[in-house]
């Protein structure tokens, strides 16, 4: 982020402040490891939301809640690193740092709708902005608990989302010296600190369920097409956006028949698509062998792939293609 921009970013954030309403962050260590080590070297008034032995062992990628001051270096740092990167979320609350602490720390595992626990990363803006606009009244009401307003980074950190109970919108970073934040102010200064706890787990509705899924599968779309483009530029030039869109979604499902569904397994079965054709899967000899062999495990499967890919690429780079 450029200074004029963390600069229109703290100034905000310190005008949402009274004296009874103060700035807080849930940042993700998990996104980058420095997160803690940056906490600790400013004396940051942070705690963990884990607790015992997870707290112990985790440390370097537990979410972590801290207490900021706007104009501070550690503010500044955040803002200049993990804006638009998805580092975690801003609030602003009445309550401690311990109430706060015990809210947050409900919602770390929530359940789905038949009742299977579930890992909730909601300190990941990505999320709380796509959650936020699907809950009732009845789950607002829990989810904010404490917290008088949520802000988010949205578009690449070029905005920022807010969510009150009762007002959401967005904001273009480069407008927030023109926007009136007296609203935002007033929904949290009518809170209460210290809310009634609700010791039971959320529970995720199919509803969300499905917009999350539909999030994630969009985000990844996007992400791929950005790969795919940079580092095989030969091969996707004569692709149009469509066009490469269509072949990510082909590539998903073709990945799901051999088990292969995270992340990064289908990143380089997209790429060994490039390189070796669409069916590869099928017309050639090694990879129909290697993707029906069911001694080898996901990992196994995905280390084999990458060294056909990496051999490929060299291959081409040789011969100058």
């Amino acid at each position: 982020m450029t200074p004029d921009r963390t600069i229109s970013l703290r100034d905000w954030f310190s005008k949402l402040e009274s004296p009874t309403q103060h700035l807080f962050a849930v940042m993700d260590s998990a996104r980058d490891p420095n997160i803690p080590i940056e906490l600790r070297r400013k004396g940051a008034e942070f705690t963990s939301l884990y607790r015992g032995e997870p707290e112990e062992s985790l440390s370097s990628v537990a979410p972590h809640l801290v207490r900021l001051d706007p104009k501070s270096e550690l503010m500044r740092w955040l803002l200049t690193n993990g804006w638009g990167n998805s580092w975690g979320i801003f609030l602003v609350s009445s309550a401690s740092l311990e109430i706060l602490r015990r809210h947050f720390r409900h919602f770390l595992l929530v359940h789905d709708t038949a009742g299977s626990e579930l890992y909730f990363r909601f300190y990941d803006p990505r999320v709380l902005r796509t959650f936020l606009p699907t809950c009732t009244g009845t789950e607002t009401k829990r989810v904010f608990g404490p917290v008088g307003v949520y802000l988010l980074e949205a578009e690449n950190g070029e905005a920022v989302s807010f969510f009150s109970r009762r007002t959401a919108g967005t904001i273009r970073v480069a407008e927030l010296s023109e926007w009136s934040d007296a609203a935002l102010i007033a929904d949290g200064s009518s809170l209460e600190a210290t809310p009634k706890p609700v010791n039971r787990r959320l529970r995720i509705r199919q509803e969300q369920m499905s917009v999350f899924s539909d999030y994630m599968n969009e985000s990844f779309a996007r992400r791929a097409a950005l790969y795919l483009r940079v580092n095989h530029p030969n091969a996707t030039d004569s692709l149009t956006a469509v066009e490469l869109h269509e072949f990510i979604d082909t590539g998903v499902d073709r990945a799901a028949k051999h088990s292969l569904t995270r992340e990064n397994e289908i990143g380089v079965f997209l790429e060994l698509m490039l390189l070796f054709g669409v069916d590869f899967d099928q017309t050639t000899a090694w990879a129909a062998e290697l993707l029906q062999n069911s001694d080898l495990s996901a990992a196994d499967k995905l280390d084999r792939l990458q060294e056909y890919r990496d051999a490929a690429i060299e291959k081409r780079l040789g011969a100058g293609v």
